[in-house]
């Protein structure tokens, strides 16, 4: 459980890097969002493999506030939500990307397709 509450705590901390306005760059946002879409895809096949079901959402699968857990679902970079999808029966985690449309050339997902 603890790893599971690691992974959830390390999700919702901020970007590290910054550019020259003060914020993260766009590779490092990009970087980020990897991460965490790995992150919350392995935090997701655990709890399947506990509950023996893909967890319908991203926040069913996240521990609990009362369990330690986070209170809010982690967002990527740009303010969207994580989402979980089965595709052919393989569970991906995506991110909208920058443009915050679901279905475009800059979303990003793990596992790749």
């Amino acid at each position: 459980m603890r790893r599971v509450l690691l992974i959830a705590a390390l999700l919702v901390l901020p970007a590290c890097g910054d550019d020259a306005e003060g914020g993260p760059s766009p590779a490092e946002q990009l970087e980020e969002a990897q991460g965490k879409c790995m992150s919350l895809y392995y935090l997701a096949d655990a709890w399947r493999k506990a509950h023996k079901r893909v967890p319908e959402s991203l926040s069913e699968a996240l521990p609990k506030p009362e369990d330690g857990g986070v209170v809010a679902a982690p967002v990527d970079p740009w303010g969207n939500a994580f989402e979980i999808h089965v595709d052919d029966g393989e569970m991906r985690v995506r991110s909208r990307g920058p443009d915050g449309n679901a279905g475009t050339a800059d979303d990003l997902e793990f596992p790749p397709a």
